[in-house]
């Protein structure tokens, strides 16, 4: 399993699923997207993954960042899909918000777990192998 770690945030590879974890609270501003993305596509060097981001600790996110995050050239290079999990209500609304206003360009989903968000990219594989 290949990973990368900063101080804000975790990164793991598990075959095709990229895990991304905010390790404390955070302010995503669109420097520090830059830089997440930046440290991602190292890591995935040059392969596409589903990805599955854990953001019970995503407090907010600048509209640049958020635009950022949601340009095919630049925070969804690399990324099939993208599954967004949190137990939080908060970040549950922050997420709709950003997903009513920026819709990606890839199938995008909120869960409440790790495990539906696995169901759903599972499904998502078997779909595209059709």
């Amino acid at each position: 399993m290949k990973h990368f770690e900063s101080d804000r945030i975790k990164l793991e590879i598990d075959e095709d699923i990229l895990y991304v974890f905010y390790k404390k609270p955070s302010l995503i501003d669109l420097e520090t997207a830059k830089v997440d993305v930046e440290d991602r596509l190292r890591l995935q060097n040059g392969k596409s993954h589903y990805v599955i981001t854990d953001i019970a600790n995503l407090k907010s996110a600048t509209k640049e960042a958020r635009e950022f995050l949601s340009d095919p050239d630049g925070g969804l290079k690399g990324i099939i899909a993208g599954a967004f999990i949190s137990g939080s209500v908060f970040s549950y609304a922050i997420l709709n918000l950003f997903l009513k206003i920026n819709k990606p360009l890839i199938p995008s989903r909120f869960f409440s777990s790790k495990s539906e968000a696995l169901i759903w990219i599972n499904q998502l594989k078997k779909d595209k192998e059709l």
